[in-house]
């Protein structure tokens, strides 16, 4: 849904109510929504709620989240599923990485 929010370059304030509203209805869990949301409808924090945390998050803390993370949406994980969510965990996959690379860079992390 994000995805076609932000055809036109940007998620509107009223597309992203919208959103939640469906992700509510479809009981899908708030973390869940947040860090898909960051994907696409970035802010100062997004990396790290692309990870599920907060930006007061422990070197080691962030370390436990990025690995949950990339088990959970890993392509192995979802190889069974069908095509459309291998799709979406792929792309998640990446945001992870992505988000993991750039708080390790931002905070000295080896």
């Amino acid at each position: 849904m994000f995805g076609l929010a932000k055809a036109d370059g940007h998620v509107a304030e009223q597309e992203l109510n919208v959103i939640k509203n469906i992700a509510n209805l479809l009981e899908i869990p708030n973390a869940d929504f947040e860090s898909v949301k960051n994907m696409f409808y970035r802010n100062v924090n997004s990396d790290y709620s692309v990870l599920g945390i907060d930006s007061s998050a422990t070197e080691e803390a962030i370390k436990k989240a990025y690995r949950q993370m990339a088990i959970r949406y890993h392509p192995d994980k979802v190889a069974a599923m069908g095509e459309e969510y291998q799709k979406g965990a792929k792309e998640k996959f990446q945001k992870i990485q992505e988000a993991y690379e750039n708080i390790k860079k931002s905070r000295g992390i080896n």
